[in-house]
């Protein structure tokens, strides 16, 4: 790894981010470019009778106002999985802010007013905003049942069911001498990135280049050569380093228009969000989970019985995955003889749901750590004893056919209790509490990496990972320079061009240290492979006589730089190596998701705090987080995820949620209404321990940790509320408002 100097220097990215010279993709010139606006209503859901835009035409500068009646029939459509969300609106809007037409003008300001000036009349109809409204018998249907054909749950609201399970229920039933049933409920949030959602596409060689602010631009590649019919060597998305994605710039949203009108106007279009528009294209779905847990008379689980509704908007997006991936581990972390999960995806009125940190796993631990807590109360066993006496060990059964346990999980339970001081006193109105997370990485994927080994001894790496300040390009740097032996600043890393860099299924999972990183350290192992080919070419020797180690390549007696090896071969001045690497994650068709975990990423998360009985008013204190990390190659960035999730996860428990009324209006939409933490709210004290054993499948031994801080925070604050007041939170955001109803209704008022 690198020398401790280089591991200590601020990244140049760092900097330019702090100080502002970093670039976003609103920041970059377009020249002759047509702005673009979208025009839309505020109902979730309306019969759209009328759309008058001749007063927006007249507006000087206006060039254009399209509506879907202005596209291709059939409609264009779109998604990640199924293309079921139209490009605008036909007809009747499915949620509030929905597109129903879009105004291109040759300024932004014109846009804007173009917006203002079309006249839309409409009739109001009845929004689905809730899970049980979604599943009455008489509810309207959310899609088109022509649009699901071959769909066995097309005549309901139900986007699709995955059900897991092994053993058996009833012969868990009959060995439990407690069964907890309880249902746990959280809402829709915003993923919150302060940068506005832009994009800017143009006409390029026969297709179409595309500057996008995505996480994953090898799937908005192929879903708008798909959606426009042209081939992927046509289609070319470059990903600006982005001001925060969390899971909201995974999957397309406004790209895809921007593509249709682009492919179909032969100009280029730029098209910016508002930060209120952003509220409602991107959302983190609501789930209420229905649990009924069983434990034998020493604390051992004897089973789980779960059955999650997630609430996904009004397309699917990639929220089919996120229920599948978290149904999957509706066990949670803990060994389970018995096991049955039902997990539903339901459609609403509200806006498409996608990923967001930690992709489902959250609604189901806060469910799972909440029986096991109130399951140690009733049988009067500690709460990290019973989690201990349940979690497996390391190589044994997590979930049937699946990768084993890859880590020493109880170890990091017990350097969680200890670091929080779990057992000593903590005085009236102060409690701890400890939760564990678990999450699958994503199987069966691919990552391309190529290297160039330049004749001056600097590099350049290309790889298909996005850079969102999760430091990604640091990590890949730190894996050539140690690797191939040169200084962190020699060492460039391009990254998430499609015309220009290899393949990478997606940056999200926690996956881009541990298989793009593979990918990296393959192609530096094939850099050194071809300079001992060269050295044994330029000397006329068997290759097999040729060295490398250290950074040097031997040759007999002699001793050459790789820079020497460079100039030796190709001349001074001249020539450059390059190497190529992959990663191929294993598949498997048997698999419910496509192939076992590469990885599981795994968290202890412990939380003292205290609460005023009177106000409801919650102080967090101390939050402490035991990261299975395997190895951190990046130790600053690596704190940065972990705290930054933590933080995520504090917002989501005490204030986050999309208010949204009966016309289906979100209420809260906007930086000034919405609430996320401020300073004011974090811990007095966080601290992220990172285990590690170096027993993950990266390099070095390294395992993903990007998403594991937001797991485990939730439950282990619920525990501690419970611990310092007596009070059993099963909703949340937990408000002082909503501690102060449960403490009133605990006291029969």
């Amino acid at each position: 790894m690198p020398r401790n100097n280089e591991r200590n220097k601020m990244p140049d990215d760092l900097v330019a981010r702090v100080t502002g010279e970093l670039k976003y993709l609103d920041d970059i010139p377009v020249k002759d470019a047509l702005h673009a606006r979208l025009v839309s209503l505020p109902l979730g859901r309306v019969r759209i009778d009328a759309l008058d835009k001749e007063a927006a035409l007249r507006i000087p500068g206006v060039t254009a106002v399209i509506t879907a009646d202005g596209l291709p029939r059939p409609l264009p459509r779109f998604g990640p999985l199924t293309q079921d969300q139209p490009l605008l609106a036909d007809g009747e809007t499915k949620f509030a802010r929905q597109p129903i037409a879009v105004v291109l003008a040759q300024s932004a300001r014109a846009a804007r007013q173009g917006v203002d000036a079309v006249k839309v009349d409409y009739t109001a109809l009845a929004p689905i905003t809730t899970i049980e409204a979604a599943l009455a018998p008489d509810a309207p249907l959310v899609q088109n049942p022509d649009l699901r054909q071959d769909d066995p749950w097309r005549e309901t609201n139900i986007m699709g069911q995955w059900p897991f399970g092994w053993g058996n229920i009833e012969t868990g039933q009959a060995q439990s001498a407690l069964t907890l049933t309880n249902t746990y409920e959280t809402p829709i949030i915003h993923h919150h990135a302060l940068e506005p959602y832009a994009v800017y596409a143009l006409p390029d060689d026969g297709g179409i280049a595309m500057y996008a602010a995505i996480q994953h631009p090898f799937v908005l590649r192929r879903v708008i050569s798909r959606m426009l019919s042209l081939p992927l060597a046509k289609v070319r998305i470059i990903s600006t380093e982005m001001g925060g994605g969390f899971g909201g710039r995974g999957y397309p949203k406004i790209e895809p228009l921007v593509a249709m009108l682009v492919h179909k106007l032969k100009q280029p279009v730029k098209l910016s969000l508002s930060a209120d528009e952003g509220f409602h294209i991107a959302q983190r779905e609501g789930a209420r989970v229905k649990i009924r847990t069983g434990f034998k008379p020493d604390g051992k689980l004897a089973f789980q019985d779960v059955k999650a509704d997630f609430l996904v908007g009004a397309y699917s997006d990639i929220s089919p995955r996120v229920v599948q991936k978290a149904g999957f581990l509706g066990a949670g972390p803990y060994w389970v003889p018995n096991v049955d999960i039902t997990a539903r995806g339901i459609f609403s009125h509200t806006a498409p749901k996608t990923a967001f940190r930690g992709f489902g796993a959250t609604h189901l631990c806060f469910a799972i750590e909440s029986q096991l807590n109130e399951a140690a109360e009733r049988l009067g066993i500690d709460p990290v004893e019973i989690r201990r006496m349940n979690l497996p060990a390391k190589g044994e059964t997590l979930v049937p056919g699946d990768t084993p346990v890859d880590g020493d999980w109880k170890s990091a339970l017990d350097k969680a209790a200890r670091a929080i001081g779990w057992g000593k006193p903590t005085g009236p109105g102060r409690g701890r509490g400890i939760g564990i997370g678990v999450k699958s990485s994503v199987p069966a994927t691919t990552s391309g990496a190529e290297v160039r080994l330049h004749v001056d001894g600097s590099a350049t790496v290309y790889v298909g990972t996005t850079e969102m300040g999760q430091g990604a390009k640091m990590v890949m740097a730190r894996l050539v320079s140690a690797s191939l032996h040169l200084p962190m600043d020699s060492i460039r890393v391009v990254c998430g061009d499609t015309g220009r860099v290899p393949y990478d299924t997606i940056t999200a999972s926690s996956r881009s240290t541990v298989m793009m990183g593979q990918a990296v350290v393959s192609a530096c192992r094939d850099i050194r492979r071809r300079l001992c080919a060269l050295a044994a070419e330029a000397c006329g020797i068997d290759e097999k006589s040729v060295l490398e180690s250290d950074g040097l390549i031997h040759v007999c007696e002699d001793r050459f730089t790789y820079q020497q090896t460079v100039e030796n071969y190709f001349g001074p001045g001249m020539g450059e190596v390059i190497g190529h690497g992959s990663y191929r994650g294993k598949r498997d068709p048997d698999h419910p998701l496509g192939g076992p975990a590469a990885f599981w990423e795994f968290i202890v998360t412990a939380v003292e705090l205290s609460v005023d009985p009177e106000t409801g008013d919650t102080a967090l204190h101390r939050l402490i987080n035991v990261s299975d990390a395997g190895k951190v190659i990046n130790p600053l960035r690596a704190v940065g995820q972990d705290e930054g999730g933590a933080v995520m996860a504090i917002g989501a428990a005490f204030m986050e949620k999309l208010i949204i009324n009966n016309s289906g209006v979100i209420l809260n939409a906007g930086s000034l209404d919405y609430k996320v933490p401020t300073i004011a709210d974090i811990p007095d004290k966080m601290e992220t321990i990172f285990q590690e054993n170096q027993d993950g499948p990266g390099p070095y031994g390294s395992k993903g940790i990007g998403e594991s801080g937001i797991l485990a925070a939730l439950p282990a604050i619920s525990a501690a509320i419970y611990n310092a007041s007596g009070l059993k939170v099963r909703e949340i955001p937990i408000t002082p408002e909503a501690l102060w109803n449960l403490k009133k209704e605990s006291e029969g008022r």
